[in-house]
C-alpha cells in the first residue's frame, strides 16, 4: 500500500472523528454550562505510542508520515500532557466547547 493511501486514509478518518467528537463535546458544554461545568477536547496528531502496529503501517511509512508534518515528528504521549494539565488548571476556567490541536503543525503542512 502507497504511503499516500495510508496518509490520506489517516487524515481523513481522523477529521471524521474530530467532527463527530466536536459535535458531541459542544454539545456537553451548552448542556453543562449553567452548572458552571466546563467541556474541552484534545485533539492528538500522530502520536507515536507502543500500539503502533508495524503490519498495518510499515516503520518506513510511520517515518514519511511524521516528515509531513511541519514539526517534522510524531508526538509523544508526553506532548499531550501540557494540554490536558493546562485544560485541567484553573487556568482554563473560562474556556467551554473548545478544542486544543496538539499535532505538531500536521494540520497547517
Amino acid at each position: 500500500m502507497s504511503i499516500y493511501k495510508i496518509w490520506s486514509s489517516y487524515k481523513i478518518s481522523r477529521f471524521c472523528l474530530n467532527v463527530c467528537r466536536s459535535l458531541r463535546y459542544r454539545s456537553l458544554a451548552r448542556e453543562l454550562a449553567e452548572y458552571n461545568i466546563v467541556v474541552n477536547a484534545i485533539a492528538p496528531g500522530l502520536i507515536r505510542t507502543p500500539f503502533h502496529n508495524p503490519e498495518i503501517t510499515p516503520p518506513q511509512a510511520f517515518e514519511k508520515m511524521a516528515s509531513e508534518i511541519l514539526l517534522k515528528r510524531a508526538g509523544a504521549p508526553e506532548d499531550i500532557v501540557g494540554a490536558a494539565m493546562f485544560l485541567a488548571s484553573d487556568y482554563a476556567d473560562y474556556i467551554t466547547g473548545a478544542t486544543i490541536d496538539v499535532n505538531g503543525g500536521l494540520y497547517m503542512s
